[in-house]
């Protein structure tokens, strides 16, 4: 996956010679090293059935309230999209700056009580916003 802003997609798009199309329907084989395996990484870019389920459950009925949104993601086994987070989980979002530390989250991730890429996010939004 690439991601980039918005305005520069459209720039580029505009200025840029050559033919963009699709390729959301194309899947790409990805390997993994060893010492990668227990990661669970794969929550980066695999969309699992409970992902889906959630979703088609939103798309029927919009949820009123964030605190309903995170009810329904844990009934749909989402957990790890909202998860429960610790005082001290919490200060260690605040204290590992950008990047944060894996050993901290290795057992909750193993466990799918917390998503790699919500960790990923919080500590970057975290440190953007201090």
């Amino acid at each position: 996956m690439f991601t980039m802003p918005p305005k520069v997609a459209a720039a580029g798009h505009k200025e840029l010679k050559g033919k963009f199309f699709s390729r959301t329907h194309e899947n790409y084989d990805v390997s993994l090293f060893e010492s990668a395996k227990d990661a669970h990484i794969e929550k980066f870019w695999d969309v699992d059935n409970k992902v889906l389920k959630f979703s088609e459950r939103l798309a029927s009925k919009i949820p009123a309230s964030g605190p309903e949104l995170i009810h329904i993601a844990h009934e749909e086994g989402c957990e790890d999209m909202f998860p429960s987070l610790t005082k001290e989980e919490k200060s260690f979002i605040t204290s590992d700056g950008k990047i944060p530390v894996h050993s901290r989250w290795e057992k909750k991730i193993s466990e799918g009580k917390i998503a790699p890429e919500y960790i990923a996010y919080s500590c970057r939004t975290c440190f953007i916003y201090r």
